[in-house]
């Protein structure tokens, strides 16, 4: 695709411009007490604090503190690395940043939307390095009830750096890796988090069950393997987290009365749900109020685990609409939120930004308050930047993996249907993130009916039914490198056949 070469030219370009102007400021560079953690910042260095990011993270932009009160209540404080101390407003860093929207991450590189030495150096919250943050102290009752919130500017120094996999073997009961104060906060941690989930779960919050795949490559880029990325226990706690910072910090500035930023996910429309009980009652599933949360919420749980569950989750996924930034007064619908706003990754998300700046105004005791229109006018340009940066790694990883199946050859694959027209159906490999149509042309011989309610392709002599959520063992059937197209026929013992008197021929 040729714009996204040009957005890597005009992105590296304009990041090593800014690299370099930074690389000037002995200030940004300095690995001593610099002067700017001397600004009346609340001094935290003495909290204990760690972060859990994935292994090979480089930036890292929030930590978390935790301390048992009285009354079985629990302070949780969440500090975020202070980016907006760096980047001025309308300076030229803070332009080109908000050009960028966001951090793009894609399967050989990362471009980010801050130079590096700001997202892998000084903003970043290191272990062992005096570093300014925003803090968001949250109160909770034994049952997870927010009873206070309260913000500031502060000066942290992170006592850990944990990942996650690290995390999950301690939660799963090996005791031999971490110190003995790290076990001890992590048993706190987990203890609030469980209680947070379950308040929120209360409340209707959606989680589908889709786990991610990454490649891994060699160092000329080229796939090598791939792994999956489970949501695991340790994930789940620091997403719940995040969450309730976000949450936390969208009502107090709503509270304030000020506009703001808003992270909004709306609900489906009727004629979604409408969509999506009719394909679930092909599965016998029934809906008995469509357009209830709690009712997505029991088929979610309801489904997981069994051989349903990937085509009813992805069916109430695709069911969603797609989130936005703007300033609406709309809350989350996936998240059971009636205000959220994105505040806890300010290093590669530009929207978190604008909320830090307003949050300092309200620390500050000033005015937080933005212009509605210019804040849905920046909010549009960000769900563009989003939304790009989707497609740049959705198009990269194929075209690598266009190449990996052109290198490989023939190979039997474990698929799983996505989506189902009269044209055939498409799937999506279960162990590689690459997906493809298998048109009705190469399924076997016989006259076949779409069914656009129940989405289901079957055949009319022949008893075939392929329907959406079906695994399947598919094949490569064409593929062109040049234009990152491939498509896959089932693997039948009649294709195998051909594909073993045609390599005899070779």
């Amino acid at each position: 695709a040729r714009w996204i070469a040009e957005l890597f030219e005009k992105w590296e370009k304009d990041h090593q411009y800014l690299l370099d102007e930074m690389d000037d400021d002995a200030e940004f560079c300095s690995e001593s007490e610099p002067e700017w953690t001397k600004d009346g910042r609340r001094n935290l260095r003495d909290l204990f604090t760690i972060t859990i990011d994935p292994a090979d993270a480089r930036d890292f932009d929030d930590a978390i503190s935790i301390e048992l009160l009285e009354d079985g209540k629990m302070r949780l404080a969440v500090h975020i690395a202070d980016v907006s101390y760096f980047v001025p407003a309308d300076s030229q860093m803070d332009r080109e940043a908000f050009d960028r929207g966001n951090s793009v991450y894609l399967p050989d590189r990362v471009i980010p939307m801050l130079p590096e030495i700001l997202c892998n150096g000084i903003a970043s919250l290191q272990p062992d390095r005096l570093r300014l943050a925003k803090t968001t102290f949250m109160t909770f009752s034994p049952t997870g009830v927010c009873l206070d919130v309260e913000l500031c500017d502060s000066v942290i120094c992170s006592n850990a750096r944990l990942n996650y996999e690290q995390v999950d073997r301690f939660f799963e009961g090996d005791r031999s890796e971490l110190p003995e104060r790290v076990q001890d906060v992590l048993t706190k941690f987990r203890f609030l988090a469980k209680i947070l989930r379950k308040r929120r779960s209360k409340k209707g919050k959606l989680e589908m069950n889709l786990p991610e795949i990454r490649l891994e490559l060699d160092r000329d880029g080229r796939v090598i393997g791939v792994r999956r990325v489970e949501n695991t226990e340790s994930h789940q706690m620091i997403e719940e987290f995040m969450v309730s910072t976000n949450e936390a910090v969208a009502q107090e500035l709503i509270s304030s009365g000020s506009n703001l930023m808003r992270r909004v996910h709306k609900a489906p429309s009727m004629e979604k749900f409408d969509s999506l009980g009719l394909f679930l009652e092909e599965l016998g599933i029934y809906m008995t109020q469509k357009a209830d949360r709690f009712e997505l919420q029991h088929i979610l749980e309801k489904t997981a685990g069994t051989p349903n569950e990937f085509a009813v989750h992805q069916a109430i996924l695709r069911t969603m609409s797609r989130a936005v930034y703007s300033p609406e007064e709309e809350g989350h619908y996936a998240l059971a939120s009636s205000a959220y706003c994105h505040f806890t990754s300010p290093i590669r998300r530009y929207a978190d930004l604008t909320i830090h700046r307003q949050i300092e105004n309200f620390i500050m005791g000033e005015p937080a308050k933005r212009n509605f229109r210019k804040i849905y006018d920046e909010g549009n340009h960000l769900t563009w930047c989003e939304s790009n940066a989707e497609e740049a790694e959705r198009e990269l990883t194929r075209m690598k993996m266009v190449h990996f199946f052109a290198e490989k050859g023939d190979v039997e694959l474990e698929a799983r249907i996505v989506g189902v027209t009269h044209h055939g159906f498409f799937v999506e490999c279960v162990d590689y993130p690459i997906s493809g149509l298998v048109s009705v042309h190469s399924l076997p011989s016989d006259r076949y009916r779409f069914d656009v309610k129940a989405r289901t392709l079957s055949g009319f002599h022949l008893g075939n039914c392929f329907r959406l959520g079906d695994l399947v063992t598919v094949q490569v059937a064409n593929l062109d490198v040049n234009r990152r197209e491939i498509s896959f026929e089932l693997a039948t013992e009649k294709t195998r056949r051909l594909r073993a008197m045609e390599t005899e021929d070779l």
